[in-house]
């Protein structure tokens, strides 16, 4: 993974004047003292290896006071069955052709709600 995220992060640093970087997203966790990952444990198991430096926070969700969602997307989360979401985040695959098989075979068994966003997404 690393050898794919170093080709896409460092043109754009280079552009402003930056060395590029060997493991660009590993740079802020190499102090020695403490390194904060904002992501849940749940989701990304940490390596046995993992040093005890490093702590995942869980997600950090701004406080939005009054915040109400888009009109459309509540109608959507009210009408139905609970939504499952996918998301790759930044994730890359070596097969993903394989991966969009098993995500579409996932969609195809989870209900109608899912089919229809599907196909309104893909035209």
């Amino acid at each position: 993974m690393r050898r794919l995220r170093a080709p896409l992060i460092n043109p754009h640093r280079v552009r402003v004047g930056l060395e590029p970087l060997n493991k660009p997203l590993q740079m802020d966790s190499s102090s020695d003292q403490l390194a904060l990952f904002a992501v849940s444990r749940h989701v990304a198991c940490p390596p046995p290896d993992r040093p005890p430096r490093y702590h995942p926070t869980g997600y950090f969700f701004p406080e939005h006071d009054g915040w109400q969602p888009d009109p459309a997307l509540a109608e959507f989360l009210e009408g139905g069955e609970p939504p499952v979401v996918i998301s790759f985040v930044s994730t890359e695959h070596r097969e993903p052709g394989a991966v969009t098989g098993l995500v579409l075979a996932a969609i195809e068994r989870g209900g109608r709600a899912a089919r229809e966003m599907i196909e309104e997404l893909l035209g």
